[in-house]
């Protein structure tokens, strides 16, 4: 016996519930996907830093941030032209952009980044935060001698890896406005929807520990 136009119009209807339910778990699975992607490219530049700081004659040092877009980190002399901007992806060799295909963001403690070298002494002035705030128990890290952001799925205030500039968080998206703002202080923490009290935020941000890089360096025989 065939089916009735009410029993068609039925199962019409659960078969499209069902494909809705599989796409959007899909599109889910795939933004999980880009996030996991992503954290593991920023812990490797944290391993490339490390390595690249072992390599250099003399005194160990950090790479410059490049400030023209070529992948090569920009010094004059033995200081960096700017102590943040693009991740220097040539020197480090490492990808130039990350899983949305924006370029990464650098940003290095000056002392470190002198081609005379740092010791162990050497302190970052740098630091990442649980909230703008960036006080108390939200400080995550601090003395830090590097950082590095993905701007994340929206890309807000990302260059692209064409070069343009993506447009920027609303006002009052503060936690995306602190990794954007060229001080010492970034935002890190899990995604948050427009509405939360730091806005919305999707950045991927990881630090460089000074003890790290110290013990590292150590290990490596070119501290102290």
């Amino acid at each position: 016996m065939g089916f009735s136009l009410v029993e068609l119009a039925i199962v019409l209807v659960i078969v499209s519930l069902l494909l809705g339910g599989m796409f959007i778990s899909l599109g889910t699975q795939s933004e999980m996907r880009a996030a996991a992607e992503e954290r593991k490219q920023t812990d490797d530049l944290i391993e490339a830093l490390l390595g690249y700081a072992a390599s250099r004659p003399g005194k160990p040092y950090l790479p410059c941030p490049d400030t023209d877009g070529d992948g090569v980190g920009n010094r004059n002399s033995a200081n960096c032209t700017a102590y943040e901007g693009g991740v220097p992806w040539i020197d480090l060799g490492v990808g130039r952009v990350d899983a949305w295909d924006n370029r990464l963001r650098y940003r290095v403690t000056e002392a470190f980044a002198i081609d005379t070298g740092f010791g162990l002494a050497t302190k970052g002035t740098l630091r990442v935060c649980r909230a703008q705030a960036c006080a108390g128990p939200d400080i995550l890290g601090s003395e830090l001698p590097a950082v590095i952001v993905s701007y994340g799925r929206n890309g807000r205030g990302a260059t692209s890896e064409s070069g343009n500039v993506n447009g920027g968080p609303g006002a009052s998206d503060v936690d995306e406005l602190e990794n954007l703002d060229n001080d010492n202080d970034f935002v890190a923490h899990p995604p948050t929807t427009a509405g939360s009290p730091g806005g919305e935020f999707d950045d991927v941000v990881v630090w460089l520990s000074g003890n790290i890089l110290a013990n590292r360096m150590i290990a490596a025989g070119r501290l102290p």
